[in-house]
């Protein structure tokens, strides 16, 4: 049976809000937006099955760099998972499906393939976003080391800001606070924001919308989402969408009284920003354009 794109979202949503949300399953619920007929419990499985193959590279090997070594190596070597640098910024890098198919993706999404692998064999495996790069913490009873399955590096932590001021080629610095792994909805956040700027760089302003809807069930009071998917849903004609999404931004930004009398006072009108009086311009012409349809 195939699952409509707004199904994911509603199962992404129940899953955010539960108490203890599932990384794995939002992830692959993101991944509905693009692939309508995933079968997340096949997915699932196929993990199980490539989590069988680590443990069996890692038998036999003591606690500490050595089983921190064997790890990454399963994950690049045996199973062939490898960072895709010559189409970064697919959006196929951001969905875990296909990253599993293919065995390529981006930082994040490697990594968050290394959790899962992680917690299948009851390894301790976090992520950490770093700035500019994602990678993985390991950590057992013989110390801590950072996993890098992009470029298939492990790091010892004390060496963490020169590995990534070589990496990104300017000086890093980095506070003890980047150290703390982060939270599934954080990490959500970053893939989310991630997915949505590879269609926007492909101008598919329907399909970052969608996006978008993801971002606004973790953030729905972030006004400046509203404003993003509002133009998004204009460059796509959606003047309906358009004219709801920019209410909810001016009633975010200052009540909804304030755009009314925006759209019928020259003097309230004078006193938005630049950017404001271009987004009411914006939302006069979809509401005109929603009038003209009805």
């Amino acid at each position: 049976m195939t699952v409509k794109p707004q199904d994911f979202l509603e199962r992404f949503e129940r899953e955010a809000h539960s108490p203890q949300p599932d990384l794995e399953r939002l992830a692959f619920f993101i991944a509905g937006v693009a692939y309508p007929d995933l079968d997340v419990a096949r997915y699932q499985r196929g993990l199980d099955d490539l989590a069988a193959l680590v443990a069996e590279s890692m038998e036999g090997l003591p606690a500490g760099r050595a089983r921190a070594v064997g790890f990454l190596e399963a994950v690049n070597e045996r199973l062939g998972f490898r960072g895709d640098e010559n189409h970064y910024y697919a959006p196929r890098n951001s969905c875990l499906n296909t990253v599993i198919d293919r065995r390529r993706g981006l930082p994040i999404t490697l990594s968050l393939v290394c959790m899962a692998l992680g917690r299948r064999l009851d390894l301790r495996v976090e992520g950490m976003g770093f700035p500019g790069h994602f990678m993985v913490r390991y950590r057992d009873g013989g110390g801590v080391w950072l996993l890098d399955p992009f470029y298939g590096r492990v790091v010892d932590v004390s060496q963490a800001s020169d590995y990534l001021s070589q990496l990104l080629e300017q000086p890093m610095n980095l506070p003890d606070h980047t150290f703390r792994p982060v939270t599934p909805i954080s990490l959500t956040l970053r893939v989310l924001n991630n997915l949505r700027n590879a269609y926007i760089r492909l101008d598919n302003y329907g399909m970052a919308a969608q996006v978008m809807s993801y971002l606004l069930v973790l953030m729905p009071t972030n006004a400046s989402f509203w404003q993003e998917r509002g133009l998004l849903h204009y460059q796509n004609e959606r003047w309906e969408e358009t004219v709801h999404d920019l209410q909810r931004y001016f009633f975010l930004r200052g009540g909804l009284m304030n755009l009314h009398q925006a759209l019928e006072d020259d003097a309230a009108h004078s006193q938005l920003s630049h950017g404001d009086r271009n987004l009411l311009h914006i939302y006069r012409q979809a509401d005109h354009m929603m009038q003209r349809l009805n």
